[in-house]
């Protein structure tokens, strides 16, 4: 399964550790994590907290690599439309991750943020020391979980490490 926090809401520094350590409790008593999202708080203009400022960044690339410690080998995710100018930032701190980035479809959790360019996601994950790749819906480590007649049909946009191979999405 997906879990994990959204940061900045007005939590505390405890309560975003606990969380954190909450998901790494369950995580190691069950094996069922297959990723943890961290997602920065953007007000929404008309909402309730829309006055309310978004986290500070500092305050959630510590988020991050907190999590990359408490979890070294979880997957862990972050939107790179809620801070196009932080990517090396997270890549440096320990996400390993961007979640679905669309040229079709707009996000719909955060419609207001539009997906980056894949090019530049690329170029700065790169510069950073990183090679953008796609994955399916479920890790490779979470494959076995998918019913056969799917796996039968990724099979063919596998590559040897069970991401979709390059020449399916570049």
């Amino acid at each position: 399964m997906t879990t994990g926090i959204l940061v900045g809401i007005g939590e505390t520094s405890e309560e975003m550790i606990d969380s954190i350590l909450a998901m790494r409790s369950l995580h190691e008593r069950y094996g069922h994590i297959q990723e943890i999202i961290l997602q920065n708080f953007q007000p929404e203009p008309g909402t309730a907290m829309g006055r309310r400022p978004g986290a500070q960044a500092a305050y959630f690339t510590r988020a991050v690599a907190l999590a990359r410690i408490a979890m070294p080998d979880m997957n862990i995710q972050v939107p790179p439309n809620l801070s196009p100018d932080s990517y090396q930032d997270f890549l440096l701190a320990g996400i390993n991750d961007w979640g679905g980035i669309s040229p079709i479809t707009p996000d719909f959790v955060n419609p207001e943020f539009p997906w980056p360019q894949l090019a530049r996601v690329d170029g700065l994950s790169r510069a950073a020391g990183f090679e953008l790749k796609c994955r399916f819906p479920v890790y490779p480590e979470f494959a076995q979980m998918v019913p056969q007649d799917l796996r039968e049909r990724m099979l063919p946009m596998q590559d040897d490490c069970g991401l979709v191979r390059e020449d399916y999405w570049r």
